[in-house]
């Protein structure tokens, strides 16, 4: 579902209003392409795909440009 800012940007948005990860109900919620569902913000910190510098994902960067890709392991 894509829903229109006040700036006229339009952006993803899911319905759900459980995250899949931990089963909780959403009261802080991020959009996870990845997922393809609404999460609780607090565990995109924990994934690979998520820049700290900036506070973004880079999930849908990668599947654009592969050259971005990153491994699938942790360092």
């Amino acid at each position: 579902m894509m829903i229109t800012l006040a700036g006229g940007r339009q952006v993803e948005d899911y319905e759900n209003m459980e995250c899949p990860l931990c089963g909780d109900e959403i009261h802080h919620a991020v959009v996870c392409r990845k997922i393809g569902a609404n999460i609780c913000d607090s565990h995109c910190r924990y994934c690979r795909h998520y820049l700290k510098v900036t506070q973004r994902c880079t999930y849908g960067w990668q599947r654009k440009n592969p050259a971005l890709q990153t491994p699938d392991f942790k360092h």
